[in-house]
């Protein structure tokens, strides 16, 4: 039995006809894969009467209710897994906000965490920290008029708009 077919002439000229069917583009056409199949089935049939009977019936090792079980359940994971991923798919146009400007965040970020270290070394030594003269750069009233350096504008929106994430990441 291959596919649920009987070694008979017809399941066997089923069988036949959904190979032909199923291997490529230009099968045989239906009317002479009849004709070839009347031709060659009383040798087949011949060699399968000459096959030996088995010695016994197999039995199937699993359940045929535990076997559509799992693949009920493989199917339902399967269908889970893909709502899980699609509900992510409202984050790719945030994704692809935030993508070309990743370089600037993870300077702005570093930069704060050298501040950062830079100020709490600086006030265990001195008693005062440096993080709120560094906050004021981005004011030039604050710089006696001069314009902040990009790296200090970085520094400054980063600080002022990012220190909540900086614990989230």
């Amino acid at each position: 039995m291959f596919q649920a077919t009987k070694a008979e002439k017809d399941d066997t000229r089923k069988l036949v006809h959904t190979i032909n069917l199923a291997i490529g583009d230009h099968p045989v056409t239906e009317s002479n894969l009849d004709e070839l199949f009347d031709a060659m089935w009383p040798k087949l049939e011949e060699k399968l009467r000459a096959m030996p009977a088995p010695e016994e019936n197999v039995v199937a090792k699993r359940d045929v209710d535990e076997m559509i079980a799992e693949i009920l359940e493989i199917n339902r994971a399967e269908a889970n897994r893909k709502k899980k991923s699609d509900s992510l798919d409202a984050f790719i146009p945030l994704f692809d906000e935030l993508l070309p400007i990743l370089p600037q965040i993870q300077d702005a970020l570093r930069t704060a965490k050298n501040q950062l270290l830079v100020g709490s070394m600086s006030s265990k030594s001195s008693g005062i920290s440096s993080v709120t003269g560094s906050l004021s750069a981005g004011n030039p009233a604050e710089n006696n008029g001069s314009t902040p350096s990009d790296e200090s504008i970085g520094w400054a929106s980063a600080t002022r708009q990012t220190v909540r994430p900086l614990f989230l990441l």
